[in-house]
């Protein structure tokens, strides 16, 4: 159905939906799980800007 799916959180209710996702973009209590479980591909970020200059440049 979709090409990729990129999933951005930060808290606890986006671990389980994350795990779905072909790349997340992860801060706070997110990030700490990511790097934890290393289950699925991950980057940290701080604004919103990063995350649309990323995407223009690898998508």
């Amino acid at each position: 159905m979709y090409e990729k799916i990129i999933y951005i959180g930060d808290g606890h209710s986006d671990i389980c939906p994350s795990r779905c996702a072909d790349l997340v973009f992860a801060k706070d209590v997110l990030l700490r799980t990511c790097e934890e479980e290393r289950t699925t591909p991950y980057r940290p970020f701080s604004d919103f800007e990063e995350i649309s200059e990323y995407l223009k440049k690898n998508f």
